[in-house]
């Protein structure tokens, strides 16, 4: 694998090596070692994703999804964790708004939330803020058509994110009106 010396590579090599990427991932298991062992170094990869340019980070971002599925222990947790701290190294808002994404959806994915609590934390935490209460609407709203098993962890992580940045106020719902007294009920 030539991900060792993916920033040193000319912008098309690195397009084409990060689309093998993509498309290794999406068909076997056979290169999951060496994709483990390029992830083990944990500022290559930050590098990585805070450098490359837009159409290689998209397919890289992509790999890096698709490679988050896989069945072990410690990637579906540690990778987010990985797309959180490259969050707060970098100063551009794109490459913010294009990984925060990702960054969720890992999250929702792996069914934690510990990196969304982490970016709401860093400098980036009023522009997750606008982000995360849309996301946590459209998640709800995907939880009401999906399987019961996803539908609970999508559920759980929009009672996280409630926590995190208040309440869902619905519309039709009043706001600010006193409880009925016991004798109403």
């Amino acid at each position: 694998m030539r991900l060792e010396q993916l920033r040193e590579l000319d912008e098309g090599e690195q397009r084409a090596l990060l689309l093998l990427l993509r498309a290794v991932t999406f068909s076997t298991k056979r290169c999951d070692d060496a994709i483990f062992e390029w992830l083990d170094q944990t500022s290559e990869v930050v590098e990585a994703l805070r450098t490359l340019p837009e159409p290689a980070l998209q397919s890289l971002v992509e790999a890096l999804g698709e490679f988050h599925q896989r069945p072990r222990v410690d990637w579906p947790i540690r990778l987010p964790h990985v797309m959180a701290y490259t969050l707060e190294q970098t100063d551009d808002l794109d490459r913010f708004a294009f990984l925060y994404i990702h960054t969720l959806l890992m999250s929702i994915n792996g069914g934690i939330v510990s990196p969304i609590q982490r970016v709401m934390t860093s400098k980036w935490r009023a522009e997750a803020l606008a982000r995360l209460r849309i996301w946590r609407e459209n998640i709800i709203e995907a939880a009401k058509y999906s399987e019961p098993w996803v539908a609970a962890r999508v559920r759980a992580t929009a009672a996280a994110i409630s926590r995190l940045i208040g309440p869902r106020i619905i519309a039709d719902e009043p706001v600010g009106e006193p409880a009925p007294e016991s004798g109403d009920l």
